[in-house]
C-alpha cells in the first residue's frame, strides 16, 4: 500500500529519545549515561535457578498455564505480604499484577483518559509515563520540581482552577531529576488530593533503591492514604529483573477493577511463569539479601558519579542530590543548550540524555539526565571527565 489510514492515538507519539538513544550503544567503547536499564551483574541468576528447581508438578503446570487477569494465586499471596510489611492497608483495596509498571500506567491512561483530559505530572516527568497518557489524548499541566518535591502552590492552584483527573508523581528518587518528596510534603500533598478530589498516581519503582537513610524516610504515600485517594504502583523490574515484566498496582477497588476489564482487551493475563518465579523470590526470603546486595551495587556506583561530577565538573553547574535510584539531574544553566551537549558528547564517546525527552516544549535545552545504573564503575570517572572537558571550555 501506497498510504496508511493510521489512529489520530498513533499520530499524537513520537519515538522515545531513550530508544533512539539505545540504537547507538552498539557502538564500540561508547560510555552511555543516557539509559535508566539495571546492572545485569546485579541480577539473582542463581537464585532464580533455585527457585524454579524445587516445582513440583502442580506449580509447574500452573506456572506453564494461562492465569486470571489479576494475576496467579501464588503471586497475589505474595504481593499481599510484601504490601502490607510496607504500611499498605489492604481494607477496601485491590491488587492487580501487570507486565511491569508501564503497563499499569497504560491501563490507568485506559481508564481515566479521554481526548483532552486534564492531568498533572512533575516538571521533568518519566518520558514512558508521558507517552501512556499522551495516545490517549491528555491535557498535560506541569508542575515544577523543587529539591524536596513537587511545588505544591502551583499545584494546588491547578487542582483548584483546572480540577485535573488525576496527579502523576515519583515520590522517591524521582525519574528523570533524582529527587525526594520530602515527608511534610507528602502529607500536603494528600491533604490538598483529599480537598479538591483529585487521585493520586503513585510510581514507585525506585522505592527499594535507597542509599541513605532507613525505609521509613520513603514512606509510600499509599501507604500514609488515609482517604483512599491514592493508586500505588510497584514493579520487580529494578528488585529482581525487568525481563520478568512483573508489576503491579494496589489501589481503590472500583478504579482497580476498571484496570483489569481494560487488560482483558490486550494481553488478557500476564506471565504464569514469572508471576510464579516473583511469588517465590518474595515467600521464600530471598529477596532481602539480594536487595541488600543491589543497593550496595547502585551505592558505589552512585557516589563514584557524585565524586567524579565534584572533581571535573565547573561549580556553575547544578546537580541533584540523589539519595537513591538510578539518576543524577544536570542544569546547565544557560551555558550550553543539552542538545549541543549531546552532540559534542558524543563526538567524544559519551552518551546522556536531554531534557526534551522528560519536559514540556522549550524546556528541555537547560537540563540532562545522567544515569550511572548499568555504566560500568570504570568508566564513570572516565566519562564524567570527558563531560566536564566539554563543559569548562565554554
Amino acid at each position: 500500500m501506497k498510504k496508511y489510514k493510521f489512529s489520530e492515538a498513533v499520530k499524537r507519539l513520537k519515538s522515545s529519545e531513550i530508544r533512539e538513544l539505545m540504537k547507538l550503544t552498539t557502538r564500540p567503547n561508547l560510555i552511555v549515561f543516557g539509559g535508566g536499564s539495571p546492572d545485569p551483574q546485579l541480577f539473582p541468576y542463581e537464585s532464580v535457578k533455585k527457585i524454579q528447581s524445587k516445582w513440583d508438578a502442580e506449580k509447574a503446570a500452573m506456572a506453564y498455564q494461562y492465569g486470571p487477569t489479576p494475576g496467579i494465586p501464588p503471586i497475589q499471596k505474595a504481593l499481599r505480604s510484601w504490601v502490607t510489611d510496607h504500611h499498605i492497608s489492604l481494607e477496601g483495596q485491590s491488587i492487580f499484577v501487570s507486565s511491569g509498571a508501564q503497563q499499569s500506567l497504560s491501563l490507568i491512561s485506559c481508564a481515566f483518559v479521554n481526548l483532552g483530559t486534564k492531568i498533572v505530572v512533575e516538571n521533568p516527568t518519566f518520558i514512558g509515563a508521558m507517552a501512556c497518557f499522551q495516545i490517549n489524548g491528555a491535557e498535560f499541566l506541569w508542575a515544577e520540581l523543587e529539591n524536596d518535591g513537587v511545588d505544591l502552590n502551583q499545584l494546588e492552584s491547578y487542582f483548584k482552577n483546572d480540577k485535573p483527573v488525576f496527579f502523576y508523581t515519583i515520590p522517591n528518587f524521582q525519574n528523570p531529576s533524582g529527587i525526594t518528596m520530602s515527608m511534610q510534603k507528602r502529607m500536603e500533598l494528600l491533604e490538598l488530593a483529599h480537598k479538591y478530589q483529585v487521585l493520586i498516581i503513585e510510581d514507585d519503582p525506585y522505592v527499594e533503591l535507597y542509599y541513605e537513610g532507613s525505609p521509613e524516610d520513603y514512606r509510600s504515600l499509599k501507604s500514609l492514604d488515609k482517604n483512599n485517594i491514592v493508586i500505588n504502583i510497584g514493579t520487580f523490574s529494578k528488585m529482581l529483573s525487568p525481563g520478568m515484566r512483573v508489576g503491579w498496582m494496589v489501589g481503590p477497588e472500583l478504579p482497580v477493577s476498571k484496570c483489569e476489564v481494560a487488560r482483558q482487551s490486550q494481553d488478557a493475563c500476564g506471565s504464569s511463569f514469572t508471576q510464579m518465579l516473583c511469588a517465590d523470590y518474595v515467600s521464600s526470603g530471598m529477596i532481602y539479601p539480594s536487595l541488600e546486595k543491589i543497593r550496595e551495587g547502585y551505592r558505589i556506583k552512585r557516589n563514584l558519579m557524585k565524586n567524579a561530577i565534584e572533581s571535573y565538573f565547573p561549580d556553575w553547574i547544578k546537580r541533584s542530590e540523589p539519595k537513591g535510584g538510578f539518576f543524577f539531574w544536570i542544569d546547565l544553566q544557560g551555558r550550553i543548550g543539552s542538545k549541543e551537549l549531546f552532540k559534542r558528547a558524543i563526538d567524544k564517546g559519551v552518551a546522556v540524555i536531554t531534557g526534551h525527552a522528560f519536559m514540556p516544549p522549550g524546556d528541555g535545552e537547560r537540563c540532562c539526565r545522567l544515569s550511572f545504573s548499568s555504566s560500568k564503575k570504570e568508566d564513570i570517572g572516565k566519562g564524567i571527565k570527558i563531560l566536564g572537558d566539554i563543559l569548562k571550555k565554554l
